[in-house]
């Protein structure tokens, strides 16, 4: 974290973002990243070059990296435009008007992220459940159920936290692309 960021973090910070990777880093070969790194195992490659093919496709364009680097972008900007007299309301309605999605909202796959109950109970225990991108998150999930019913997924919940933490877009990324590593091991 301090290479990344340059800063330190409280102990529960630290422990939440510990959280975050064990809850990412599972051995789950149908995860895309896993599976790729399990093919390179299976056609013996070595292992650099399979993690590393790996994480090359955590990058896709409907999970991991680049979507919470745009969940990131958009809990900033909704806080800005509250700041500046916008609703929660109009501004996920423009959103959604020019970008057509939510980030970090709705699954492609699943309708519910089995790891939000596990990490909500993470964050009240370390009591950083009060930060105002958090909140954010919980709000947009709030409207987003009511009027759509989308439900939230944890890249809303984590960078609703690391917003919390003042990461930018480009911190977040490099904090979190070695994450999926832990989970290619053994699938590797």
């Amino acid at each position: 974290l301090f290479s990344v960021t340059g800063r330190e973090f409280s102990n529960a910070q630290v422990e939440i973002l510990n959280f975050m990777w064990v809850v990412t880093s599972y051995p789950d070969p149908s995860i895309w990243p896993n599976l790729v790194a399990a093919l390179g195992g299976t056609a013996r490659s070595t292992p650099s070059m399979s993690l590393v093919a790996g994480i090359s496709v955590s990058e896709a364009a409907i999970y991991g990296r680049r979507p919470e680097r745009k969940v990131l972008d958009f809990f900033y900007r909704l806080s800005s435009a509250i700041d500046q007299g916008s609703s929660l309301e109009a501004f996920i309605e423009q959103e959604i008007k020019i970008r057509k999605i939510v980030c970090g909202y709705g699954r492609p796959l699943a309708k519910l992220d089995e790891r939000i109950p596990y990490t909500l109970e993470k964050v009240e225990a370390l009591g950083l459940q009060h930060g105002r991108h958090f909140r954010l998150a919980l709000d947009v999930y709030r409207y987003l159920k009511k009027t759509r019913g989308l439900s939230m997924n944890i890249a809303a919940v984590n960078t609703g936290l690391i917003a919390d933490m003042g990461f930018t877009p480009e911190q977040y990324q490099l904090f979190l692309t070695p994450c999926f590593i832990s989970g290619m091991i053994p699938c590797y």
